[in-house]
């Protein structure tokens, strides 16, 4: 089942984030987001396969990864690249392990529903991003807050 985003035309999956990465298929098991290191008003968010136990406390790449970086605000964030516009640029990467390879979403959008820095330390919301048929994900998340 899914909804649609009549603001944005974007139609969001209700359950957790699945997808593709590389051709083959993925759900968002772990979702972790902590400061960004080089912009202290935006969230990087990673997103793994895998179950972690303690996703704050894990430190690596998983054979199949995404990652994104977005302003500590909720809102929607559409997904675009532009060579002359960089400033304005947001991207998603679909990150394989074997070969090292980045495959780079610059369609769809990222919701940031709510952030709870306090109590349940997460960060809510959904997303529909696309690079091809091969890397994509749709559904909703929550990602651990790590300080």
């Amino acid at each position: 089942m899914c909804i649609r985003d009549r603001d944005a035309g974007v139609t969001y999956g209700t359950s957790l984030a699945t997808g593709k990465i590389g051709g083959k298929a993925f759900t968002a098991n772990t979702a972790s987001v902590e400061g960004d290191y080089w912009d202290s008003s935006k969230y990087d968010f990673d997103f793994y396969g895998t179950v972690k136990a303690d996703p704050c406390a894990y430190i690596g790449l998983d054979s199949f990864q995404v990652m994104f970086i977005l302003p500590k605000k909720t809102g929607t964030y559409p997904i675009s690249f532009n060579l002359f516009n960089t400033e304005n640029n947001r991207t998603v990467t679909f990150f394989v392990l074997e070969g090292n390879m980045n495959n780079i979403a610059i369609k769809g959008n990222i919701e940031i529903i709510s952030i709870d820095s306090t109590v349940a330390n997460e960060v809510k919301g959904r997303l529909n991003v696309t690079c091809d048929a091969a890397n994509f994900l749709n559904g909703t998340f929550t990602a651990k807050l790590c300080k």
